[in-house]
């Protein structure tokens, strides 16, 4: 499972594209464009634009799996998120699962400023 994720990483504010490897996240190639879902739009809320921090809303589209995080780690900004995904159509428990067994993952919800409700 390549897993990849948009956020910050877990010293400074800022929204970044990573691979996550090892425990940790590293740049990548792929560009925010060349993704068939906006990062930027999730966790999509409809009208009410926001979900509380630590909402975590899941979606597959176009052969992407993706759990999207209301909120950051290192990011206190109103509409800060934390979106992991994968190029893989998988059952979203099965998702969730690695998700939770994920070293850089568990890294990120540590250090969420508040409870992520899985």
């Amino acid at each position: 499972m390549d897993l990849e994720y948009y956020g910050t990483d877990l010293r400074q504010p800022g929204h970044y594209l990573w691979s996550v490897e090892k425990g940790d996240c590293y740049s990548t190639r792929r560009k925010m464009g060349e993704l068939p879902f906006n990062v930027e739009g999730l966790p999509y809320a409809g009208w009410k634009k926001e979900y509380p921090v630590g909402t975590v809303r899941y979606y597959k589209f176009a052969g992407f799996t993706i759990c999207a995080i209301s909120g950051s780690c290192s990011d206190k900004r109103i509409g800060s998120k934390s979106i992991f995904f994968v190029e893989d159509d998988l059952r979203i428990e099965v998702f969730q699962d690695e998700l939770k067994r994920n070293e850089f993952v568990q890294k990120v919800i540590k250090q969420m400023p508040f409870e992520v409700v899985w």
